[in-house]
């Protein structure tokens, strides 16, 4: 006898049993979805841009807490390493960099 399982559980296996064609259209429309449903709600749009500065922030600073503990970049790619902390002296020091 098979368990029941939860609506969202079910949801993302079906997708992952799907042909790659079929995720990347399931992307792109929930891509646009979420940029229709954000240009609806959103009405500052100040506060979605602190909102993602906030979020960039804290992806800078899971990045660095990764590199002070396993003193490697083991996991994420070299490049985006990089583009990670060069954005984050940008963000510290407010100077542009070259």
């Amino acid at each position: 006898m098979k368990a029941t399982k939860r609506p969202v559980q079910a949801v993302a296996t079906w997708a992952r049993r799907q042909p790659p064609k079929i995720k990347v259209f399931l992307a792109v429309v929930s891509g646009l979805a979420a940029l229709v449903f954000l240009r609806m709600v959103v009405h500052d749009h100040d506060n979605l841009f602190v909102a993602a500065e906030a979020v960039h922030s804290i992806g800078i600073s899971v990045l660095i807490y990764k590199l002070m503990k396993e003193k490697t970049c083991a996991g994420n790619g070299y490049d985006a390493s990089l583009s990670f902390f060069y954005d984050y002296l940008k963000f510290i020091y407010f100077i542009p960099l070259i």
